[in-house]
Formats: C-alpha cells, sequence, structure tokens
C-alpha cells in the first residue's frame, strides 16, 4: 500500500473545490447572459412599451393604467413631474402570461390635454 502525505489529499481537495468554484461562476454567467440576450419576445415588449408612450403623447390615458396589448399585460404609474402642468413620469412595465416583468421603462413624457 502506498501511504500519501495528507498535504498531497488537502492539495486535491482544494483544487478541485477552486475548479467547481469557476465552473459554477462561469455556469452562473453564461444562464444570465442566455436569459437576458436579446428575443422577440423582449423586443415586442419594448415596441409594446413605445405605442404605449405614443398613446399617452396623443390622448389622456388614465392614472395607474393597466392594459392588454400583444398577449403582455401593460402597467404603468403616471406622476406629475416637478408639479409642471403637461409633464408627467410614466414608469412602465410589460409582464407576460406567467407574470414575469419583461420589459420596464421610466420616462419624463409631455402630454397634450
Amino acid at each position: 500500500m502506498v501511504k500519501v502525505k495528507a498535504a498531497t489529499i488537502l492539495e486535491t481537495v482544494i483544487a478541485m473545490v477552486i475548479i467547481l468554484a469557476v465552473f459554477l461562476t462561469a455556469g452562473t454567467i453564461l444562464l444570465n447572459l442566455s436569459k437576458s440576450g436579446v428575443s422577440e419576445k423582449n423586443i415586442r415588449a419594448y415596441e409594446a412599451i413605445n405605442n404605449y408612450y405614443k398613446q399617452i403623447q396623443i390622448k389622456d390615458i388614465p392614472y395607474e393604467d393597466k392594459q392588454e396589448e400583444d398577449g403582455f399585460l401593460i402597467n404603468a404609474t403616471i406622476e406629475n413631474y416637478n408639479e409642471k402642468p403637461g409633464v408627467a413620469v410614466v414608469h412602465c412595465w410589460i409582464n407576460d402570461i406567467n407574470n414575469n416583468i419583461i420589459a420596464e421603462e421610466k420616462r419624463i413624457v409631455l402630454i397634450n390635454n
């Protein structure tokens, strides 16, 4: 039977832990990149947000509005900006069927009343 020093076994275990940590970190980064990538769903969601902002500027949409467009649920909060008439801060986000936020945007818009 071959005797192995305890230091050699300890070095091997530490090396395995370091390699495992590197692979887990790389896997997590790749997973996040694949989730946040540009997809047709994201493009359609941001297009729906842009259409919503155009609607706000053209007509008066009720505050705290929720509406459905292209299978997405568009949520928005509209607040006055520095108490100036006709200027508003609009926070808009889009949820999918599973209630996951797909797109989110906050803008200052001029509202034609």
